[in-house]
C-alpha cells in the first residue's frame, strides 16, 4: 500500500456519489483542487478536517439542503467553493467559520434561500464574491454583511 499519493485535482463530477468519507481519500496529500459536481451528496456530507491543503471545492449540482455547523471546518485553506444548484434552504450561523478566513469566493445561486441570518458571513474576512442569484430570498437585513470588510 501506498504511504500517501500526491495529487493536485480530483475531479469525480457527473458520478452517483452519495457518501464520502474522508478516511477514503485521507492517503491523498496536496490535494487543493476536489470537484464533486452533480453527484447525489446530501446534508449529511462533510469534509471536516479532510485536507488543509484544499484551496477549491466544487459540491454544486447536488442534494444538499443545509449546510450544518461543522461541514466545512478544517478547510483552512480553502478560497473558492462552489454550491449552486442544490436544494439549499438554510445555512447554520457558525457554517462558515473562522477557519474559512481564506475564503474568498463563495456561490449559493440557484438553490431555495430565503433568508438569511445576520451576520451570516462574519468570520469570512477574505470574501470578494458571493453569489446569491436565483433564490428565494424575500428581504436582505442591513446586518448580514457585517465583519466583511478587512
Amino acid at each position: 500500500t501506498f504511504s500517501s499519493i500526491r495529487i493536485r485535482k480530483l475531479d469525480l463530477s457527473h458520478n452517483k456519489i452519495e457518501l464520502l468519507n474522508p478516511r477514503t481519500l485521507g492517503n491523498i496529500t496536496q490535494l487543493e483542487f476536489l470537484l464533486l459536481k452533480s453527484n447525489k451528496l446530501n446534508d449529511k456530507f462533510s469534509l471536516n478536517s479532510f485536507s488543509t491543503s484544499l484551496v477549491e471545492l466544487d459540491l454544486s449540482g447536488n442534494l444538499i439542503r443545509k449546510i450544518h455547523r461543522y461541514m466545512f471546518s478544517g478547510l483552512i485553506s480553502l478560497q473558492k467553493l462552489f454550491l449552486s444548484n442544490n436544494f439549499i434552504e438554510e445555512i447554520d450561523l457558525d457554517a462558515f467559520g473562522i477557519e474559512l478566513s481564506k475564503l474568498n469566493r463563495i456561490q449559493l445561486n440557484h438553490n431555495r434561500l430565503r433568508t438569511l441570518k445576520d451576520s451570516q458571513f462574519y468570520n469570512l474576512k477574505s470574501l470578494e464574491y458571493i453569489y446569491l442569484q436565483y433564490n428565494y430570498i424575500e428581504s436582505i437585513n442591513s446586518k448580514i454583511f457585517n465583519g466583511l470588510f478587512k
